[in-house]
């Protein structure tokens, strides 16, 4: 049976999440003893994890149904931490901001790219990205 979430429910819940970051960063600058158990570079390393998995999920929202399709996901999960793991730790340790962002984004880039290039190996199929520019109206 599919689940449709609805959009107030998206909305009160990305509101939720803002808030409780907002309050872990205010709290910190608050009480300048208050430590977070990880460190800013993990921060950055689970928003970008967070942002190429929703892409790639939301790209083959088609291939949702098959189970092949989550285990090749989690497979890529070892992969893409290590991944991140070199970049991060390894190369862009000590870079100034700008040099980390580009790592970032050549490195992200470079993966989706390869997770497109095995989907459509596997699967025929190329990237439905249709829906990131909203529905369309006739």
């Amino acid at each position: 049976m599919p689940v449709k979430t609805d959009r107030v429910a998206l909305l009160w819940g990305t509101v939720i999440a803002v808030a409780f970051v907002a309050a872990v960063i205010l709290r910190s600058l608050e009480f300048p003893t208050f430590h977070l158990p990880f460190s800013g570079t993990w921060i950055g390393l689970l928003a970008v994890s967070g942002v190429f998995f929703w892409t790639v999920i939301r790209a083959y929202r088609t291939l949702w149904k098959r189970p092949t399709f989550w285990l090749v996901l989690i497979g890529f999960l070892p992969a893409h931490f290590s991944l991140w793991w070199f970049f991060i730790l390894r190369l862009a340790q000590g870079q100034n901001l700008l040099r980390q962002s580009t790592f970032y984004a050549v490195g992200g880039g470079m993966e989706v790219f390869v997770f497109c290039l095995i989907m459509f190996w596997l699967y025929k199929r190329h990237p439905d990205v249709s829906s990131y520019a909203g529905h369309k109206t006739r």
